[in-house]
């Protein structure tokens, strides 16, 4: 192999920028409190090493400079895909914490989040560093690489397909979003659902009581007690969301190189 050849580097460039895409997106790698040279670093180490078990000998280099930028950019259009497509479970359990900070009456309670550069509120943040931690702890971050390197096995160097197939396995990752969103959140908002229609009932039966100075202590307490209680069962409910997150990228490959 030798990298000075024009079309085994074209191959090579290639490859290096389907995995810039993916380190400046995917979960971890992505996260804004990372350098972009390290990760750019990264992924030039990591196409260094990928690139040799690729089939890089079959990729016949275009003779126009317009035709490769157009493969060029297919690459980074399949690593951003893969990328965010792997943020859709960590944005279903942000989802989820904000519901359940919006429940607690905590909605004004909010952080700055550097990852995102937005302001979050101190469950979704909870809940997303309690995620990535278990996503580290089920090697996520290695199954995310596995993604796009057999990505080539589905998708060849500027082959993929950006279709009607395509798009709707983005919808269904968005509303995977809000099917992740409701099962985390579900212990903590069904609780505070009774209890709110609970002190709206005692609001009706005893006029004299004032309801809002009463109802936002017990919904906030309750809602910490729910919280303390269900968080384990939460957390161990990640790695399934995981596993199934390499099942959805793997559908999504499919859908590119169709």
């Amino acid at each position: 192999m030798n990298l000075l050849d024009v079309s085994t580097l074209s191959a090579f460039m290639l490859v290096l920028f389907r995995l810039s895409a993916l380190m400046l997106t995917a979960p971890i790698f992505g996260d804004a409190v990372i350098p972009a040279r390290a990760r750019v670093g990264l992924a030039f180490v990591l196409a260094l090493v990928v690139f040799p078990l690729l089939p890089w000998n079959q990729f016949q280099a275009p003779t126009s400079s317009v035709a490769y930028g157009v493969l060029i950019f297919r690459e980074l259009l399949v690593g951003i895909t893969i990328g965010y497509a792997a943020r859709a479970v960590f944005a279903g359990i942000q989802t989820a914490g904000q519901v359940i900070s919006f429940q607690m009456g905590l909605a004004l309670a909010t952080t700055f989040d550097p990852n995102s550069g937005v302001q979050n509120t101190v469950v979704a943040t909870m809940y997303y560093w309690a995620a990535l931690m278990v996503f580290l702890a089920v090697n996520g971050h290695y199954f995310v690489l596995m993604g796009v390197v057999n990505s080539y096995n589905a998708i060849g160097f500027g082959q993929a397909t950006f279709d009607g197939n395509v798009l709707l396995v983005i919808i269904q990752f968005l509303g995977d979003i809000f099917k992740v969103a409701i099962q985390v959140s579900a212990p903590v908002t069904v609780v505070l659902f009774f209890t709110n229609a609970l002190l709206a009932i005692l609001g009706r039966a005893m006029p004299q009581m004032h309801i809002f100075l009463v109802g936002l202590p017990v919904t906030i307490g309750l809602g910490f007690l729910v919280l303390a209680l269900s968080t384990g069962g939460v957390i161990a409910l990640f790695p399934s969301l995981f596993e199934k997150l390499y099942e959805d990228i793997t559908l999504l490959l499919r859908a590119l190189g169709a």
